[in-house]
């Protein structure tokens, strides 16, 4: 998903999808089904062309900034720091998003 919001794509996602996106941009579901695609693409196609273009572009440098390969190290760098110090620690290790 993130690659395909750097390319310029228009997001439709729900909110178990786990991803961020910048305020006010991309179309939100509550759940995957024919019925809220459908509604969403009706609502995709209501927008002005301008406001899509504007939402893609603010999508695409939301994830060219957080989604990079320096940012991916520094928070992986960051995590392993994290688990290693919560090992010596006793401290339960893993997470979810």
């Amino acid at each position: 998903c993130i690659t395909c919001l750097q390319l310029g794509l228009f997001p439709i996602v729900t909110e178990h999808a786990c991803i961020d996106l910048p305020e006010r941009c991309g179309i939100w579901i509550a759940d995957y089904t024919e019925a809220a695609v459908s509604s969403a693409l009706d609502a995709f196609e209501a927008k002005p062309l301008d406001a899509v273009a504007g939402e893609a572009e603010s999508c695409r440098a939301f994830t060219a900034a957080r989604f990079n390969r320096s940012e991916y190290t520094r928070v992986v760098t960051a995590e392993i720091q994290r688990a290693i110090a919560a090992k010596r620690g006793g401290e339960p290790t893993v997470e979810v998003c």
